[in-house]
C-alpha cells in the first residue's frame, strides 16, 4: 500500500501534537492505535497498527518527536519552529519509509541543540521522502547531519528545504538521494552539501550550495551523478 509519495497512500489515523512552549505538549491521539509517552518535552509515539501520521505544530525551545514500531512514518509539518538540546528534532526508528510533508503555506523551522547525542536533526533509520509544497528549514549547531538517512535514502519530490550551517553535512544517505522538483538552499555547512553511498539524481528543481570550507563538496557520492 505504500508507495513513492505520501499522497499516493493511505494514513488513516492522525495524531497532533501541539508544542505550545511548555513541558508537556499538547497530544491528541484519540483517533490512532498508537501508544504515546511524553517526557520533558519529547513526544514518543510507537503506532499498533500501519497507517499512522504524525501533524506537528506550535513552538518550543525544549522538545522533539520520534515514532518508532515497523511501519511506514509520516509526518506533517504545518508551521513547526521546534528546538531540541540533546536529541533529534524529529526522528522515525522505524527502518520502512518515512514521509515528510510540508504544508502548503507554512514555514517549518527545526533547530538543533549543541548536545545532540544523534546523528542527525530531521533523521530516519528507513528512507526519506519529502513532499508539499511548504517550506522546511533546518539549523544546525553539534556536528551532526541535517537531514539523514541511517541505512536509506533521501528524495525531494517538492516543497522548499533551506539548510543553515550544518555541523555535518547538510544532507547525508546510506543509499542514493533524488530530486524531483523544489529547491535546495545549502548554506555554509561544515561537511558536504550531500553526501551518499550511492547515486545522486536530479530530475528537476534547483539547488544551490554556499561554503567555504576546506574539502568540502557540494554533491558527493560513491556512485554516479546524473542531471536529467
Amino acid at each position: 500500500a505504500y508507495g513513492m509519495s505520501a499522497a499516493d497512500d493511505t494514513f488513516n489515523q492522525s495524531i497532533n501534537v501541539y508544542f505550545d512552549g511548555s513541558d508537556e505538549p499538547v497530544v491528541d491521539a484519540a483517533a490512532s492505535d498508537a501508544t504515546v509517552e511524553q517526557k520533558d518535552g519529547y513526544v514518543s509515539i510507537t503506532p499498533k497498527t500501519e497507517g499512522v501520521e504524525v501533524i506537528l505544530s506550535g513552538s518550543g525551545t525544549a522538545g522533539g518527536v520520534k515514532v518508532g514500531g515497523d511501519y511506514p512514518v509520516k509526518f506533517v509539518l504545518n508551521g513547526l519552529d521546534l528546538s531540541c538540546k540533546d536529541s533529534a528534532v524529529v526522528r522515525s526508528t522505524s527502518t520502512n519509509t518515512c514521509y515528510v510533508v510540508l504544508s502548503k503555506g507554512t514555514t517549518s523551522t527545526l533547530t538543533e541543540g549543541s548536545e545532540n547525542s544523534n546523528k542527525g536533526v530531521l533523521m530516519s533509520k528507513g528512507s526519506i521522502i519529502i513532499s508539499g509544497t511548504g517550506t522546511l528549514k533546518v539549523v544546525g549547531a553539534a556536528d551532526k547531519h541535517a537531514i539523514y538517512s541511517a541505512n536509506g535514502g533521501v528524495t525531494i519530490q517538492e516543497g522548499e528545504v533551506i539548510v543553515e550551517e550544518a555541523g555535518g553535512d547538510a544532507i547525508h544517505a546510506e543509499t542514493d538521494f533524488q530530486m524531483d522538483n523544489g529547491t535546495l538552499s545549502i548554506r555554509k555547512p561544515a561537511g558536504d552539501g550531500v553526501d551518499c553511498a550511492g547515486s545522486i539524481t536530479v530530475n528537476g528543481g534547483s539547488i544551490t550550495y554556499e561554503n567555504s570550507e576546506a574539502d568540502t563538496k557540494g554533491l558527493k557520492c560513491d556512485g554516479n551523478i546524473e542531471f536529467n
